[in-house]
């Protein structure tokens, strides 16, 4: 019983972060939307911050395992994994956007222990695999060092972060972010792997293996 309540209010507070951003949230509105106690959350985390981490925790490794799949599939092409990360990224970010930029930057955690610092590994070395593919198939330009791609992908993703969190922008997000990452595969992409890049349409049912949408569901 205590471990389905300790679910529920993991579930719950992914579902209100996501809507309204961790900072604006409190434990009391958790308990209200809950219909629950303010007592019976802290009987399972001690703090909003522990049950931020948890979620914050969980929500990355969910990121995660989905890219290493995305980029593991053999039923893709090299361009096509390289757009079905693009979609799922957007897909993250239109549906989790409130939680990650909220604690993008401001968990108060050892850089090490950060979940967020995790996953900037995993990114790095999901790319670094993912372009040298690339390079040998001919897709990514010739012309690039092969060590500087992913820290250029990654800063990209980071600067995407910082202007995500700014409230006067007169463009959607979710849009500024999809267009930055499309803007820069296809710049390292070479003449080869653009075209085949630019085949169909990003964003539609063309670009998806069988049961992708559900990546981004979990």
């Amino acid at each position: 019983m205590d471990f389905d309540i300790k679910e529920r209010i993991i579930k719950g507070a992914e579902a209100i972060f996501a809507r309204e951003g961790t900072s604006r949230v409190t434990m009391e509105d958790l308990a209200e939307y809950l219909k629950i106690s303010k007592k019976t959350i802290y009987n399972h985390f001690s703090s909003k911050s522990a049950l931020v981490y948890r979620v914050v925790s969980n929500l990355m490794k969910d990121i995660v395992q989905s890219l290493e799949e995305i980029a593991g599939d053999p039923a893709l092409d090299f361009t096509s994994r390289l757009k079905a990360i693009l979609e799922y990224s957007f897909t993250q970010v239109s549906r989790n956007g409130a939680i990650i930029m909220d604690n993008y930057s401001g968990m108060d955690l050892q850089e090490t222990d950060s979940p967020f610092e995790t996953m900037r590994r995993k990114i790095l070395e999901l790319s670094s695999r993912l372009f040298q593919e690339g390079i040998e198939k001919g897709m990514i330009r010739d012309d690039l060092a092969k060590d500087f791609v992913p820290y250029f992908y990654l800063n990209v993703i980071e600067g995407c972060v910082n202007i995500y969190r700014e409230a006067d922008i007169s463009i959607r997000k979710e849009e500024l972010f999809r267009e930055a990452l499309r803007i820069t595969f296809e710049g390292i992409l070479s003449d080869n792997g653009r075209s085949h890049f630019r085949k169909g349409s990003l964003f539609s049912e063309e670009t998806e293996a069988p049961g992708f949408r559900d990546l981004s569901l979990r």
